[in-house]
């Protein structure tokens, strides 16, 4: 009997309830922010929640936290709690960083409960935030219908809130949330795309998914970035914005023990060295496999056909697929043949409209032609650019070929930039 009472008074001791929870206000904010390598500074403050044992004082999680709310009927009030907690903190954040943005987890009850709309407003301006400033994170409900989330992302648009999609690449990909809700902000996060099998099917998704979010409008947040890796290889999606406990974990946070979150030189230098380093690094690469393939052209070159330079470039574009197109100019600068074009690897639906230059066009003052001419250079390569024929990144390079019996002619040809990098580096 002594045991069972020692049990019991072992379970009561353990055991809380939600509401004595939320009547101490037994919770703990914690804040992590969302930076730019670009404009130097955190765009905003992601805002997370732990509760406290009332008793104990044990972290309790927060998948625990709403569970337990959910199962007594209070995660509505929990929610309440957790925003005015919140917004009490930024408010002392904000006055550091007037254009700071809080992104704040809106969870299923608070969308259920249309009539509390307004609540959420007040709740948040009465503690002198702006809904301008203020993000809703939306995530994946399953017990709700696309016409109840649609119905509170425009109630909360007419209030001024930003509405952010968040986990995107959980589950599944998503595409249509980003279509159907057109949220102002998108989160794609690492986390999910790395555990897919094959990983240049998720690198293809994320780069996709990114482009039509920018089409859109829309702003890209890279998060779950938790590796030097994950870091890279946001960078080579073209992210520019970052979050995640590589960059800098979550931090606990509260009025009257302050902690300035944009206190960030650590890690905007973390993410410059990356940024440099993987620029210079990735052009380095490039350049070296560029010219040394040039070079390897101009070797078969010496057993091509006479007369035969056309049917030569155009075979070309079955041996190299990351060619889209080429022509030949002669030592004097002008074109001797006709621009040809790719049209098996690539999909040039601007074809009609693109001005390619055909056979008579004088080069004599280009670029492409006077390094090569002057033999200042074997190879001339530019700058990556986004070619208008076929919508992507593109170099254009000049080198000397030389087939049988025939003068040198200089070989001028346009790379699909990330087809040559899979292909050759």
């Amino acid at each position: 009997m002594k045991q069972i009472l020692l049990e019991m008074e072992k379970y009561m001791s353990h055991s809380y309830s939600t509401r004595e929870l939320i009547d101490q206000e037994s919770i703990e904010i914690y804040m992590q922010p969302i930076i730019s390598h670009h404009e130097g500074f955190a765009i905003g403050i992601e805002a997370f929640v732990k509760g406290i044992h009332p008793r104990t004082k044990q972290v309790i999680e927060p998948n625990a936290l709403f569970e337990k709310a959910m199962a007594e009927d209070l995660d509505m009030a929990l929610g309440r709690l957790v925003i005015k907690k919140t917004v009490q903190v930024f408010r002392h954040i904000q006055n550091k960083n007037p254009e700071s943005l809080l992104f704040i987890n809106i969870n299923e009850s608070m969308i259920h409960a249309c009539e509390e709309t307004h609540a959420l407003k007040d709740l948040i301006e009465a503690h002198g935030i702006s809904p301008k400033s203020v993000v809703f994170d939306i995530g994946n409900y399953e017990n709700m219908t696309v016409e109840q989330i649609q119905t509170f992302i425009h109630q909360q648009r007419i209030f001024g809130f930003y509405i952010s999609i968040d986990d995107i690449g959980k589950d599944y990909f998503n595409l249509d949330r980003i279509i159907l809700f057109n949220p102002d902000i998108i989160k794609i996060n690492h986390q999910y795309l790395a555990k897919l099998n094959n990983p240049s099917y998720s690198e293809r998704i994320l780069r996709h998914m990114g482009q039509i979010a920018h089409e859109m409008g829309m702003v890209v947040i890279e998060t779950g970035i938790e590796t030097e890796n994950g870091l890279m290889l946001a960078f080579e999606q073209g992210a520019q914005y970052f979050q995640g406990y590589y960059i800098k974990e979550p931090v606990r946070v509260s009025e009257e023990d302050f902690v300035d979150l944009f206190d960030l030189q650590k890690g905007f230098e973390l993410i410059r060295s990356h940024a440099k380093t993987a620029v210079i690094e990735d052009m380095r690469h490039f350049m070296n496999k560029m010219v040394m393939f040039l070079g390897q052209l101009k070797a078969e070159s010496h057993n091509w056909p006479q007369y035969s330079m056309e049917e030569n470039v155009s075979q070309l574009f079955a041996a190299y697929p990351s060619i889209e197109n080429g022509w030949i100019i002669n030592r004097e600068g002008v074109q001797v043949s006709d621009a040809m074009i790719n049209n098996t690897g690539f999909s040039s639906r601007n074809a009609d409209i693109f001005k390619i230059h055909n056979k008579g066009y004088d080069y004599s003052e280009e670029d492409l032609y006077r390094f090569i001419r002057g033999g200042s250079l074997e190879v001339w390569i530019t700058k990556p650019y986004i070619s208008l024929l076929t919508n992507s990144i593109c170099v254009t390079t000049s080198s000397y070929i030389q087939a049988i019996g025939e003068e040198p002619h200089i070989l001028c040809l346009v790379f699909n930039y990330e087809l040559f990098k899979k292909s050759h580096l």
